[in-house]
């Protein structure tokens, strides 16, 4: 394809609105441009991109046998009202309404589509296993769309569903799809981690999350250092490292902290450190009372609290509820001296602690050298707090960090309850009505194209692998209007098209460093300059990625465009 065909707005300048490498290299090379805050529009470069991204999601997921369709954009709003399928705020949607004045939205998710399709028309075993995918927009209006396309409020998808008579079945197709997502991630050149998710949505049996390592993502991880654990920092565990204190329990004393109002004070007014400070937290459990306590360098993980209590109303106190038990707000409750019929539960590492500072159930008052079994109870003890930097790992093997990063997709199992809540069942061999098992998986595909960007670049260009790389090649004549260049350009196009390669042959009427400031902009995998020595049918082929170059004669062009091909992968 000739470059004055082809619709590529570059910029000099980064635009003022984006701030990360991603968001500014793909405006400045022509990928997208923004339409209204948080909705772009995809240029042909990126077109291209997306498209061979599309074809290996496509290669992989119908090699395990599945079905590739598309359901619609435009979803009807009583699909919402079940919350079973609700993974986010209605205040994340968008609503339409029809000429009748009936109630639309535009599809954040369609699970909820999927499965109303599978359960009316897949209901005997003799069709299952069936495996659904589509590649296609979701909608969802993000409060802060931030970073171009990381968080956009139109963003491309990819959806895999399956359905299967057993878990026996779904267990075969969890790991093939593991196992396709991660070579789809390979081919398109991603470095990634899979982590153990947060399963505490309803209905959710298992869960593992796709996590690039990012600094300004908005998900936590916990990662080994040894490589063996992997996990969102929501669910994430640690081995309980306890070491009993044996210093000599002290006279319990209280004093008065009403001036006192962060952590740092309160440890600095009672010459303690902050691990010696106990956190209680409020809340209401199937309507118990009931205090968590916490280590004060320690932060409560409200997803482990939730886990724990799984089949019952998990309810944090409101501020009011607090003052109405105990006559002081949450920064001077404490374990000592309870109204009636509160319960006490605590993280494994209060028990190890003595001599503790602790609230006073009074406004402005604390316990300091309370101790546990003499000043106040505990009924048991589990793991409440969140991971931190330098914890052991869960099997001992290993240290835990933490890494910030963005998630791009997950795969996941459903229980039966799930689908007995939503009515999917079909009649197995038996003649019997039985649930049916769900498993899914998505991938974001428009996310994964920033995140790509951000793998492949540096400050000034973009170095595509060459799996989704827009062209193959880009061909740079230093003068097209010169007879011997163009002559040797446009037959060197043709000879690799017909190789079967892509590529890019600029053919304007431009200074040659613009042309080549805009080549490393766009990032494709092998820069091919013409010059000179034109007449003499040599030309310089140059590797993108690690800048090595060499002079090749037109003959051996399309065999040595193989051979760096193979070099660069």
């Amino acid at each position: 394809m000739k470059q004055s065909h082809l619709f590529v707005p570059t910029l000099r300048e980064t635009p003022s609105e984006a701030g990360v490498r991603s968001h500014q290299l793909l405006v400045r090379a022509g990928y997208i441009r923004q339409i209204a805050t948080g909705v772009y529009a995809y240029l042909p470069l990126a077109q291209r991109v997306i498209k061979k991204v599309t074809s290996v999601i496509n290669e992989e997921l119908d090699r395990i046998g599945a079905n590739k369709m598309q359901m619609p954009n435009l979803l009807p709003m009583d699909y919402w009202q079940d919350e079973t399928c609700r993974r986010m705020s209605s205040s994340s949607l968008f609503s339409v309404s029809d000429r009748m004045h009936r109630k639309y939205m535009l599809a954040p998710s369609h699970e909820k589509a999927f499965i109303e399709l599978i359960k009316n028309e897949v209901q005997s075993y003799k069709r299952l296993p069936m495996k659904l995918y589509q590649v296609q927009m979701k909608y969802r209006d993000e409060k802060k769309p931030k970073f171009g396309l990381m968080y956009s409020r139109e963003f491309l998808m990819t959806d895999f569903y399956s359905f299967h008579a057993d878990s026996n079945q779904l267990s075969i197709a969890f790991s093939e799809f593991e196992a396709s997502i991660k070579k789809i991630l390979a081919a398109v050149g991603l470095t990634y981690h899979v982590v153990h998710g947060n399963d505490n949505r309803f209905g959710v049996e298992s869960i593992k999350e796709i996590v690039v390592s990012c600094p300004f993502g908005d998900t936590q991880i916990c990662l080994s250092n040894t490589g063996g654990y992997a996990a969102n920092r929501d669910v994430a565990v640690s081995k309980y490292q306890g070491k009993k204190s044996h210093a000599v329990p002290l006279e319990l004393e209280k004093i008065a902290t009403k001036e006192i109002k962060s952590m740092e004070s309160l440890a600095a007014f009672g010459e303690v450190p902050s691990s010696q400070i106990v956190k209680s937290y409020f809340f209401f459990i199937d309507h118990q009372p009931t205090l968590i306590l916490i280590r004060g360098d320690h932060e409560l993980n409200g997803e482990k609290v939730k886990k724990h209590f799984q089949d019952k109303v998990v309810s944090p106190a409101t501020e009011e509820e607090c003052r109405a038990y105990f006559a002081t707000g949450f920064e001077s409750i404490g374990p000592i001296h309870l109204p009636e019929g509160v319960r006490v539960i605590a993280d494994y590492y209060v028990k190890d602690l003595v001599n503790m500072l602790c609230g006073g159930n009074e406004e402005g008052f604390h316990y300091k050298n309370a101790n546990l079994n003499r000043d106040f109870t505990v009924a048991y003890f589990d793991d409440f707090h969140l991971v931190q930097d330098g914890e052991e790992a869960p099997d001992g093997e290993g240290v835990l960090h933490i890494e910030q990063g963005i998630k791009i997709g997950h795969f996941m199992t459903m229980s039966e309850k799930y689908s007995q809540s939503l009515s999917a069942y079909f009649v197995n061999e038996n003649g019997k009505e039985t649930p049916l098992r769900i498993g899914y998986c998505g991938l974001g595909v428009s996310r994964l194209l920033s995140l790509i960007v951000e793998q492949h670049c540096d400050d000034k260009k973009i170095q595509w692998p060459n799996r989704i790389a827009p062209f193959d090649a880009h061909i740079i004549p230093v003068d097209y209007q010169e007879n011997n260049q163009q002559q040797l350009a446009d037959e060197m196009m043709i000879a690799m098209e017909e190789a079967g390669y892509e590529v890019l042959l600029d053919d304007r009427k431009e200074r040659v460093g613009v042309k080549f400031a805009d080549a490393d902009l766009i990032g494709c995998p092998i820069r091919i300059t013409i010059g000179k020595k034109a007449s003499e049918g040599i030309v310089e082929m140059k590797l993108h990625q690690s800048g090595d170059s060499i002079e090749v004669r037109k003959a051996e062009l399309v065999a040595t465009l193989a051979i760096l091909n193979q070099t660069n992968e």
